[in-house]
């Protein structure tokens, strides 16, 4: 599923899994998947760029601090890259944020919140 993940521009557009293409190893699960994928890169690319102008920063002067390039933060604002905790750790330090990540059972259980900061 990873590597269809990251070519989220190929999934095909269906209403049912019933029409999905023939020998295009996709699944409803996958496309499900896909989705939910853009869906939280959408929304932790804003949540970057809005601490970012917060702090009054440039997507350069953010990436000498991380030690990355300019058009990596905008990979990551812009939702064209994957994200990886290393990375995002690294620029959230730069931003002078906290990354908490709540762990939240699908069924039964206990939530499980955990912070880096």
């Amino acid at each position: 599923m990873k590597e269809k993940a990251k070519k989220l521009t190929r999934i095909p557009i269906v209403k049912s899994s019933q029409e999905l293409p023939k020998g295009s190893g996709w699944t409803a699960q996958d496309i499900k998947e896909s989705i939910d994928e853009m869906l939280f890169a959408e929304s932790v690319g804003d949540a970057l760029q809005k601490a970012r102008k917060t702090r009054n920063l440039t997507g350069q002067t953010l990436g000498k601090r991380v030690g990355v390039g300019r058009s990596r933060i905008s990979q990551l604002e812009h939702k064209t890259h994957e994200y990886d905790l290393g990375t995002l750790y690294r620029v959230l330090d730069a931003l002078d944020y906290d990354l908490t990540l709540t762990l939240v059972p699908r069924k039964g259980g206990k939530t499980i919140v955990v912070s880096k900061g």
